[in-house]
């Protein structure tokens, strides 16, 4: 799911809250890159863990 008004209220932003600094010929790219960062954390989230599950100390691909 996608959320195009976060992602471009998020841009505003962080200029402000991480000294970043967006030329706005880059924001739709910074955009479309958030947008899929977005897309799969809440894939991610969406996993189905046992309360049992513990957080790997490493990842290993």
């Amino acid at each position: 799911m996608q959320h195009k008004s976060d992602v471009t209220e998020l841009i505003g932003v962080l200029p402000e809250v991480q000294g970043l600094k967006i030329t706005p010929d880059a924001r739709d790219g910074v955009a479309t890159h958030f947008a899929a960062i977005r897309a799969a954390a809440e894939e991610a989230a969406e996993l189905p863990l046992d309360d049992t599950t513990e957080p790997a100390w490493r990842f290993e691909a």
